[in-house]
């Protein structure tokens, strides 16, 4: 019963140490990476025959009902 109760304290000990060092060594030199965006832009679609546009679509900013989008 000893045994077990030693191998798994030494067992505990080396996953505790492990997790140490894999913890030191993987959070060292992180830099801040971030960056500021460009502001935020709705879609524009054209439709084209061939050269003549036909359709301009502009994005949304509410929810749309969705039985007036099938129509």
């Amino acid at each position: 019963m000893k045994k077990v109760i030693i191998k798994a304290v030494v067992l505990l000990m080396v996953f505790v140490g492990a997790l140490g060092i894999f913890s030191l060594t993987m959070n060292r030199g992180n830099k801040d990476l971030t960056i500021t965006m460009a502001q935020a832009a709705l879609p524009i679609m054209h439709f084209y025959n061939g050269t003549i546009q036909i359709n301009e679509l502009h994005g949304y900013v509410k929810e749309m009902d969705a039985v007036g989008m099938r129509e």
